[in-house]
């Protein structure tokens, strides 16, 4: 398994977290069935070889060769079979409205996770999986990947707006955080953050809240081998541990425990590219 990520040209900071390239071997007959969590990011996935399949409740939904992914609001399991070479773009939290224009709340209407990138920006993105399927190296790809993005810069705002402001607070003061507060803290209304929240995301203001807590709460579980709900929680504001409990398991899809006991390669990869 190979996992590379490419350093991106700072005019593309405001817009993209990480651009990244996947690949991965599954030895014939055997099949990963891999869990996916809850995020609030927004993502473009090229699949370079045979797509793979994801299932969401007991829906089983086969992935595109140019795919937008949403912020997902359930957790996923991504079946993987074959052999695998994946390209992806993680956008900054607002960085693919701000680049396209084009209002989630317009995309996120049906059940799926996965939707066709050709069918949400148009032909471009069939032009630019072609280039990647017809490059020969690592590099090429990540060279065509950043022109692809460069050249949607232009006249597009950098500024701030009431979504990063809401990022920007919860960074500053996570376990403090509460929609009444973000209001009054903006000078907006809560319909006026709903609004914004739709059109550059496809979720709501709370429903954004309780996913950064939940991936606050994943990395320090991770990153602390001792960690217990009791003294870990840090910078969360959960009532109790049933609501804790429920809450992880809504987002992963597993308790708090079997998750951190579930981790792998191929499970560290899923959490780097899609948190």
């Amino acid at each position: 398994m190979k996992y590379v990520e490419y350093p991106l040209s700072p005019l593309l900071k405001p817009f993209v977290n990480r651009v990244w390239e996947f690949e991965m071997d599954v030895p014939m007959g055997e099949v990963i069935h891999q869990p996916d969590c809850c995020t609030a990011t927004t993502h473009f996935l090229f699949n370079l070889k045979p797509p793979f399949k994801t299932k969401r409740g007991d829906q089983l939904i086969q992935a595109n060769a140019t795919n937008l992914i949403t912020p997902l609001t359930q957790p996923v399991i991504n079946r993987l079979e074959g052999t695998h070479l994946h390209i992806g773009v993680e956008f900054t939290l607002t960085g693919f409205y701000r680049l396209w224009q084009i209002p989630l709340y317009a995309i996120s209407l049906s059940d799926t996770v996965l939707y066709d990138l050709q069918a949400v920006i148009g032909p471009e993105a069939l032009g630019v999986y072609n280039q990647l399927g017809e490059a020969q190296t690592t590099a090429q790809r990540f060279d065509l990947m950043e022109n692809f993005l460069l050249g949607h810069i232009t006249s597009k705002p950098t500024k701030a707006g009431l979504v990063e402001g809401v990022e920007q607070l919860v960074q500053q003061a996570p376990e403090s955080v509460r929609i009444d507060q973000l209001i009054k803290q903006l000078y907006c209304s809560k319909s006026t953050l709903l609004r914004h929240f739709n059109e550059q995301l496809g979720i709501s203001p709370k429903t954004y809240l309780r996913i950064q807590r939940f991936q606050r709460v994943r990395h320090q579980l991770l990153d602390k081998p001792g960690w217990s709900w009791q003294t870990g929680l840090v910078h969360v504001d959960y009532y109790d541990q049933a609501h804790f409990i429920n809450e992880f398991v809504a987002f992963s899809g597993r308790s708090p425990s079997r998750y951190r006991n579930s981790m792998n390669e191929v499970e560290d990869f899923f959490s780097k590219c899609f948190h």
